[in-house]
């Protein structure tokens, strides 16, 4: 299981690069879910590996049915998220 942070919103051609070199099956697209403008992006991001991947998916992270940042989930609520 490898990760990426991009620390931003959007996908540059490095991290793209880095991304269809490993040839991964699966991608998961794990954004701060906090409005619609980020919402946008995480499709975007969706839409541009999946000209490369068959399976991208978006993660959306609750807390108490709110949605919530990754740092504010444990380790624990990531890896029950994401496994």
């Amino acid at each position: 299981c490898d990760s990426l942070a991009i620390f931003t919103t959007t996908i540059g051609a490095q991290a793209l690069s880095a991304i269809v070199e490993k040839g991964y099956d699966t991608i998961l697209v794990f954004l701060d879910d906090d409005n619609s403008t980020v919402k946008q992006h995480q499709r975007d991001i969706q839409r541009k590996l999946s000209l490369f991947c068959k399976d991208v998916r978006i993660v959306r992270a609750a807390k108490n049915g709110q949605p919530c940042d990754p740092k504010d989930l444990s380790n624990q609520e990531l890896k029950e998220l994401l496994v």
